[in-house]
Order: C-alpha cells, then sequence, then structure tokens
C-alpha cells in the first residue's frame, strides 16, 4: 500500500476564510455545543500535544477542517443507525448493535475515536490502527481517558495486513485518497459483507500523498466498491488562498449486501 510514514492530512500551514463557508461554521457550531467534550479529553488532547514531537502536525489534526469532516460522519451516521434499527425492527431483521464495536483504519492521532466517544453513538470500544508508528503513543494520550477504562486501544498496522476485521462491527476508512486503488480494493476485499462501512475521500489531487482522489460524489460511489449504500454526501471544506480552492470531502456509509 502506497502510505507515506510521515504523511500531512490536508494542508499545513493554510489560511482559512470561514467566512466563505457557512456549512463548515454550523459543523463546528455541532461539535462544540451537541458532541459536548469531556473536559478530560480536552486536556489529555493538551498533554498529547505538549509530549508530542511534532507539536505542529500533532494541532493539524485538531484544525478546523479535521473536526469538521469527523463531526459531519458521526451526525451522519448518528441518522443512520436510527433510520436502519427503525426498518429492521418493524421488518424485524438484524440491527446494527447497540453497542459497535468500531475500528478506525488509517486513525492518525485518534481525534475520530474521541469524538466517537462524545457522540450520541453507542460505543462500546474503538481500536485505531495506522501505519505511522508515531501515532499509536499520541493516539493513546489522546484516549487516556477511554485506554484506562478499557474502551481504546492502538496499534501500528498497515491495513493490509490487520487479520481481525470479523471482530468489528462498523469499519471506518477517511484515508481513501492516501490508497493506490489496487491496494484499497485489496482491503475492501477483506471487509466482512454485512459490516458498516465508512470511507471517506477527497477531490484535492494536487497534494502529494493524495493519490487516489475522485472528482465527485458520484464519481467516489462509484468507485468505492460499497453495494448498498445508506448515505452519500458532499462536504465544502473552507477555501484557502491561492490554488487550493475548491476543496472538497466526499463520504460513502453502507455495507455491501447489495
Amino acid at each position: 500500500m502506497h502510505q507515506n510514514k510521515s504523511r500531512d492530512r490536508d494542508l499545513p500551514g493554510r489560511e482559512v476564510h470561514p467566512k466563505d463557508n457557512p456549512k463548515l461554521i454550523s459543523k463546528l457550531i455541532y461539535s462544540m455545543y451537541n458532541l459536548k467534550l469531556n473536559i478530560k479529553d480536552v486536556l489529555y488532547w493538551m498533554d498529547a500535544i505538549q509530549s508530542s514531537n511534532d507539536k505542529n502536525k500533532t494541532l493539524e489534526s485538531l484544525c478546523e477542517g479535521q473536526i469538521a469532516s469527523k463531526v459531519w460522519l458521526i451526525e451522519q451516521l448518528n441518522e443512520i443507525i436510527i433510520k436502519v434499527n427503525l426498518n429492521n425492527m418493524k421488518k424485524k431483521t438484524k440491527k446494527i448493535p447497540d453497542n459497535l464495536n468500531v475500528l478506525v483504519c488509517g486513525g492518525w492521532y485518534g481525534v475520530m475515536a474521541t469524538l466517537l466517544f462524545n457522540s450520541n453513538i453507542k460505543v462500546n470500544n474503538v481500536r485505531s490502527i495506522d501505519i505511522d508508528p508515531g501515532c499509536k503513543p499520541i493516539a493513546l494520550t489522546m484516549n487516556k481517558h477511554y485506554k484506562i477504562n478499557g474502551k481504546f486501544t492502538a496499534g501500528t498496522c498497515n491495513i493490509l495486513d490487520f487479520k481481525n476485521y470479523n471482530d468489528y462491527d462498523m469499519i471506518i476508512n477517511t484515508v481513501c485518497e492516501h490508497m493506490a486503488w489496487d491496494d484499497y480494493y485489496k482491503w475492501l476485499d477483506k471487509i466482512p459483507k454485512d459490516r458498516l462501512i465508512i470511507l471517506q475521500s477527497c477531490n484535492f489531487k494536487e497534494y502529494s500523498t493524495h493519490i487516489s482522489c475522485v472528482s465527485s460524489e458520484e464519481d467516489f460511489k462509484k468507485k468505492c466498491g460499497v453495494t448498498n449504500i445508506l448515505y452519500s454526501g458532499t462536504l465544502e471544506l473552507p477555501k484557502y488562498v491561492g490554488k487550493f480552492s475548491d476543496f472538497k470531502r466526499y463520504m460513502v456509509i453502507g455495507n455491501k449486501n447489495g
């Protein structure tokens, strides 16, 4: 798999104009007021930044674009879980489990896990894996509150080599643009058909480690290999100074049961 161990996410050192994107502001307001972050988590985030060998990179994992895309994921996932379980209750078919065991592939510094634990989604435990060995200690510090309670673990692993996908109800991969398509499809083949899959990619081809970008939401839906799509959408992220002026993230939620 093409993954750079020292890869960055999105744009470091960017200048953002939030006023250009009211949708993003609403996501950030949701994050601040509806997620209601545990103060212990905020303090552990500060510990992680202070102990990091690359403080700027760790801070980047908490930037507006990163938080907005994760809050968007949580918003839509919560709605999908409610909708699917109501429909399945009526049909008396299998529901999405009440206490999810979650795997985050390419989990970076574990921010996705912290936000999940602070959401209305019922989560039993989260495991975050990343190919970069520098991610694990920071992710464990970021989620120390949940690590102590046995609800969070982190590991260093190429997601193509991970063996235990069957142990998880839901698999999240928000770094699809960092994977060569051949590797992506090999990874997707490892996911059991009935597991809930959440995928994100983007159209930002100018960034060197974004090797498999897509041009639109429809393009992502066609290429992602999820045959039973429960949700798809587009999030417009902040406009950047210079040539990076049209940055969009795309998301698909579903499974391979279709």
